[in-house]
C-alpha cells in the first residue's frame, strides 16, 4: 500500500506490515551491508567529475541559477554574487533585482539592490491591483 503526498494516513506512524511480518534486516545488526557498486574506486566524485559546474543548477521553474551552499541549501547565484560583490550580507529587506528582467544574466552592471516596496513598484504596473 502507498500513500500520495498530503494522503492522510501519512505520517501517521502507521505501517502497511502484516501482523506477524518478519523483517529482512532481522538479524543483521552491527552486519555491514556493502553498497551494490554505485561508487567504485578510482572512479571521479564531486570536483573530479566531468559533469561538476562548481556547485551551479538551473532551475527551471523560476528561470535562475542556484549555487549549492556548504549547509545543504541552495541560495540564488545572482544573491550570493551581490554578497561577494558588496562584501556584506544582504539584508532581509533588499532584493536583488535584474535591470534587464532577464533572471539569467547575472552580470554584477546588470544587478542592483532595491529595496522590496521599490520592487513592487517596477514589476507591478499602475493602476494593476
Amino acid at each position: 500500500m502507498t500513500f500520495q503526498v498530503g494522503h492522510p494516513q501519512c505520517n501517521t506512524g502507521r505501517t502497511h506490515f502484516k501482523k506477524g511480518h518478519v523483517s529482512w534486516l532481522k538479524g543483521t545488526e552491527g552486519i555491514v551491508i556493502p553498497n551494490k557498486g554505485s561508487f567504485r574506486k578510482g572512479h571521479n566524485a564531486g570536483i573530479k567529475h566531468e559533469n561538476y559546474n562548481g556547485g551551479l543548477c538551473f532551475d527551471k521553474n523560476k528561470n535562475r541559477w542556484l549555487i549549492w551552499c556548504r549547509d545543504n541549501t541552495y541560495q540564488a547565484y545572482a544573491r550570493a554574487l551581490m554578497e561577494a560583490y558588496l562584501r556584506r550580507m544582504i539584508r532581509s529587506g533588499e532584493i536583488v533585482h535584474h535591470i534587464n528582467h532577464d533572471s539569467t544574466d547575472d552580470r554584477i552592471d546588470n544587478l542592483k539592490i532595491i529595496t522590496r516596496a521599490e520592487h513592487v513598484r517596477i514589476h507591478k504596473p499602475r493602476g494593476e491591483k
